[in-house]
This record gives structure tokens, C-alpha cells and sequence, in this order.
């Protein structure tokens, strides 16, 4: 078999990768974020750690550290509530609570801080969503618009009583001269 025809012959199964679910999607862009996040505070705070330092010793003597500052982890827990959260999630509303979030760090808030605040805008998004209706929810609400009432409505001074004569369509009868 020449290589032409098995080349020919052979068909990979796509070239694209398979579909991923929306929602693990989103929840990763977020997470990710949120580690872009810290990491960036991390590495300020580092950073002003050691020009205080500097400023307090005059000299840096930071070579001589044999290990470096560890940097902040999320704890477990914490991280594992806001993937849940995440999930929650529409991709529709991430660029809102990625607006949210960064609008919320403009003040530079310490480190620790940045996942309860992170928590906290997607909560308040969450919570600001208007709530979804169920099927069952939706038909009895409406069967209760298309219910009559058992109110009486009083006449109004325009509205006439229909009268009892007779017209020229219409013939009144009486019970005596009913045909048998």
C-alpha cells in the first residue's frame, strides 16, 4: 500500500477539539481571573515589603533570603465555594462580574480580602437576577388572570338594560303561547 492511498484512506476524527460545557468555561475564565488577581496583590504587596525594608535599612539585603516570601493561596474551601458560585454563572454575565470585580480592586485591597470580594460581586450578581419562572409557576399565574370574578359589577349610567319588546329579529313569547 503505497503512503498516497493510506493517507487517503486514513481520516482523522476532526481536527477540532470536542466541545466543552459553557459553564466549566466560564467557571475557569473567572477562576483564572481570580488568580490574576492575587497573584498581581501578591506581588505588590512583595514588592512594598521590600522597599520598606530598604527604607528601614538603607540597604537591600535581600540576596542574602535564602527562600523567598511564599506566595498567598486561596484556601481549598474557599476555592472550591467559588467554583460552585461560578458555576452559577451564565456566560452572558461574566464580562459584567469581571467589570465588577476590577472596579471593586481599584482601591487595592489586601490579598487576603480579594476572594471575598470576588464572592461578594458574584453573589450581588446572582442575587440581582430576576428570578426564572417554572412552567407550573407560569400556568398558575396566568390561570389566575383568566379566571372570572365572582365580584359583581355595578352598571354604569351609560351602559342600558337591554329591554324586554319585542324587534323586528327577535319575537317574545310567553310560556301560555309556546309552541308543544
Amino acid at each position: 500500500m503505497s503512503l498516497g492511498s493510506w493517507l487517503k484512506s486514513w481520516k482523522p476524527s476532526s481536527g477540532k477539539p470536542p466541545e466543552r460545557n459553557p459553564t466549566i468555561i466560564v467557571m475557569e475564565s473567572l477562576l483564572m481571573e481570580l488568580d490574576y488577581e492575587v497573584e498581581q496583590a501578591d506581588l505588590m504587596r512583595i514588592e512594598s515589603e521590600r522597599r520598606s525594608r530598604e527604607q528601614v535599612m538603607g540597604v537591600d539585603y535581600s540576596w542574602l533570603v535564602i527562600k523567598p516570601p511564599k506566595p498567598y493561596l486561596i484556601p481549598q474551601l474557599e476555592r472550591l465555594e467559588l467554583e460552585e458560585l461560578c458555576m452559577k454563572v451564565k456566560p452572558q454575565e461574566s464580562a459584567m462580574i469581571i467589570r465588577m470585580f476590577r472596579a471593586a480592586l481599584v482601591r487595592e485591597p489586601p490579598v487576603e480580602d480579594i476572594p471575598k470580594i470576588f464572592r461578594a460581586v458574584i453573589i450581588q450578581l446572582l442575587e440581582g437576577r430576576p428570578t426564572e419562572e417554572t412552567l407550573p409557576e407560569w400556568v398558575r399565574k396566568n390561570l389566575t388572570r383568566l379566571r372570572p370574578t365572582a365580584r359583581i359589577m355595578p352598571l354604569r349610567e351609560t351602559d342600558s338594560v337591554c329591554s324586554t319588546s319585542s324587534t323586528a329579529s327577535t319575537q317574545t313569547f310567553q310560556v301560555e303561547n309556546l309552541p308543544v
